[in-house]
């Protein structure tokens, strides 16, 4: 007689979880809010620090921008790619994506020179003015950009290669075709579901402040952050291109002589060093 029990067989495909942070593991706040704006950067509302030392009151702040991309008529690809560091300020570019079918560019550009690739600022509250002349400088707390394709479902096609950069190594001049073979690219089919790649620390100089430049085309000007993040579209069709809607997200602190309404920051490298170890282990 049947016990009422189902057995799962071990061939069976298992549901994936989910990452989130072990409710056992025990925080300060700002290394919680850490935690949480690494794995979800887009969703988590702002005020979230970075709990490294020494702790510098400062102005806690959620940037954003959003638009539209497009994959290419002549090769099927198209990419969108953002500076971290630069989402802080809404004077500088923080971002190039390919605009129009026609573009001819075969590598990463981090210019919007290059013609069909159009450079983005930030929402973020803070300006140019504010970091000018070394009066004002950032750390970055978290970072990421998504896209989702919202062209006719009968032109749905290719692959969306989610890129970061070994050693957030500058993606200027990367050739499309090499990224796409990185071994630690991942590879999702186009579709309506939002596909995302996040920064993730991979050096102590990470947790160090930096200034995000100005320059409203060149999204490389900075000092201490460079262009580590992308979404290459390869395999689109070339008749009928894939258009996207991208979104990029940033958290930062920022601090100096002309950032207003500051609060207290928190040092908590044991936290830090914590959370890091949660999410190396972590599965993509």
């Amino acid at each position: 007689m049947a016990s009422g029990k189902v057995i799962v067989p071990a061939t069976m495909p298992q549901k994936k979880k989910k990452s989130t942070i072990p409710s056992h593991l025990q925080l300060s706040p700002c290394a919680w809010k850490y935690a949480k704006v690494l794995l979800d950067p887009f969703n988590e509302a702002a005020g979230a620090c970075l709990p490294s030392f020494p702790s510098i009151p400062s102005k806690k702040i959620k940037a954003f921008s959003v638009g539209t991309m497009t994959s290419n008529t002549a090769s099927g690809v198209g990419y969108v790619v953002i500076n971290p560091g630069k989402g802080v300020s809404n004077t500088g570019a923080w971002g190039i994506a390919t605009t129009v079918t026609t573009f001819s560019a075969t590598t990463i550009q981090t210019s919007s020179a290059s013609a069909g690739c159009l450079a983005f600022a930030s929402n973020s509250p803070l300006s140019s003015t504010t970091f000018g002349s070394q009066s004002g400088s950032a750390k970055l707390v978290s970072c990421g950009i998504r896209i989702r394709y919202i062209g006719p479902l009968l032109y749905q096609s290719g692959t969306v290669n989610c890129i970061l950069s070994q050693n957030h190594g500058d993606l200027n001049n990367q050739p499309l075709t090499n990224v796409q073979s990185w071994p630690n690219t991942n590879r999702v089919p186009v579709g309506r579901e939002w596909v995302n790649v996040t920064f993730r620390p991979q050096d102590p100089s990470d947790y160090d402040v930096y200034l995000p430049g100005s320059s409203t085309t060149a999204i490389n000007d900075g000092t201490g952050t460079t262009a580590c993040l992308a979404l290459v579209i390869a395999g689109c069709s070339t008749t009928n291109p894939c258009t996207f809607e991208y979104e990029a997200y940033g958290h930062y602190e920022a601090f100096g002589t002309n950032v207003p309404d500051v609060t207290p920051g928190e040092s908590d490298p044991f936290g830090a060093a914590a959370v890091q170890n949660i999410l190396s282990s972590m599965t993509k």
